[in-house]
């Protein structure tokens, strides 16, 4: 049953490439992996859920780990290859309504997820960076305000129970049309 239950998985959910479950000993209990890509074992991590990014080749293989509960003594892992395009597609499904540029990174500063898409280059940029003092201090939960720009703020913000962090950068147009256009008018 987990067996068929990991195919359909793999044929159904396009956002999924490849899943596996791992017992807590690091041993790998089950596999569906069509496209035979590389395992990567990961286990140690304290949150329930936690995003390896990986780069090989050019390509970005982005793998899930979700913790779950077995027994008293210990819990499964179960591992997904994601396909980078549709879970993009599905995050980020209803934010073309707002302007903003917005990240994912995990907790090793990679993007996982960028939003829009084709601007992604601000990941190279080092003006659009996180401070390492907020990759670092920052709270779980906790949203830090920062930005190297006048009147254009980021906000960090740590995932609770993973190893994510959301960064949402405010652009030009938004601080033209909400402060310096507000402010003519008044």
């Amino acid at each position: 049953e987990i067996e068929s239950f990991m195919q359909y998985m793999v044929y159904s959910v396009p956002q999924i490439k490849s899943i596996e479950i791992y017992s807590s000993e690091n041993v790998s209990v089950m596999s569906y992996n069509p496209e035979n890509l590389q395992t990567f074992n990961f286990l140690d991590f304290e949150s329930d859920t936690f995003v390896y990014v990986q780069r090989t080749g050019g390509e970005q293989i982005i793998t899930l780990y979700t913790k779950v509960p077995e027994n008293a003594l210990g819990y499964k892992v179960i591992k997904a290859n994601l396909d980078n395009n549709s879970m993009q597609n599905v995050i980020f499904n209803d934010m073309q309504a707002i302007d903003r540029y917005v990240r994912i990174i995990n907790s090793e500063g990679y993007v996982v997820f960028a939003y829009p898409k084709e601007k992604t280059k601000i990941d190279e940029d080092p003006l659009y960076a996180v401070p390492e003092k907020i990759l670092k201090e920052s709270k779980i939960g906790e949203r830090v305000i920062f930005g190297p720009f006048k009147n254009q703020p980021a906000l960090f913000y740590k995932v609770p129970d993973s190893n994510l962090s959301v960064i949402i950068y405010t652009p030009k147009s938004v601080t033209y049309y909400g402060i310096i256009l507000a402010r003519q008018r008044i």
